[in-house]
């Protein structure tokens, strides 16, 4: 009984929302439109800064299919 209450208080994160935060690779040029690699998946994405392929970007939004993104720092 225990678990099963437990186990129904837990909500389930899927879609879209969950992408949001999460730091990716630049498929195709962003300026400011283009396409990121989430996960294995090609999605459009905006970028207003530009980046280019390769560069790392964090998802920070979306309006329905296409994301919102943002160029991280480059380390080292």
């Amino acid at each position: 009984v225990w678990w099963l209450r437990r186990s129904q208080r837990q909500t389930v994160q899927v879609g879209a929302e969950t992408l949001i935060g999460q730091v990716v690779e630049v498929a195709d040029e962003c300026r400011p439109y283009g396409r990121i690699r989430v996960q294995g998946e090609l999605w459009r994405a905006q970028c207003d800064e530009g980046a280019r392929p390769g560069e790392r970007v964090r998802v920070t939004g979306r309006n329905g299919l296409l994301l919102t993104v943002s160029r991280e720092p480059a380390t080292g």
